[in-house]
């Protein structure tokens, strides 16, 4: 195990769908690639915008109302808005958008300079989409992330 002492702290997976963090020394686990970064964004609920169609009327927008306050722009992704969903080419099509919509955040921040997502329903597991996700630095180098999303609770890893 690296100890980095740059980056973000590091998520360890301990179960399928459990993170936790790990003292190395006096000092957290760093993660110096961007793996904390996209779990952070896949794993947070984005506010709906003013056109999104809510899950019921009476829905929260979810996100927090500050993100675009204090940050300049919304944080993480939309899935949430497809929980009562069923998993149709629609849905799929959507899916994708919302992942790719909050991985763009990376693009304008210049800390990758593309992102490409595919969205394919599970044929191992009810109710869930599998993601394929691509990054590419501007160094050319691309780095793969797998990614489930269960429309009853998020699931990393995969």
């Amino acid at each position: 195990m690296t100890n980095t002492t740059t980056g973000d702290i590091k998520f360890f997976y301990t179960e399928l769908d459990k993170a936790d963090i790990t003292v190395s020394g006096s000092d957290l686990i760093r993660d110096a690639g961007l793996e904390t970064a996209v779990t952070l964004i896949l794993g947070t609920n984005r506010r709906a915008s003013d056109n999104d169609i809510l899950p019921t009327p009476t829905s929260d927008p979810g996100g927090w109302w500050a993100d675009k306050v204090l940050f300049g722009s919304d944080f993480g992704t939309k899935l949430w808005l497809l929980g009562r969903s069923s998993i149709t080419d629609s849905v799929l099509n959507d899916a994708a958008g919302y992942v790719k919509e909050g991985l763009e955040d990376l693009v304008k921040d210049g800390i990758i300079s593309s992102v490409t997502v595919a969205a394919a329903k599970s044929q191992t597991k009810v109710n869930t989409v599998n993601f394929s996700i691509q990054l590419t630095r501007k160094q050319k180098l691309s780095l793969k992330f797998r990614f489930s999303w269960n429309f009853s609770q998020q699931i990393f890893g995969g």
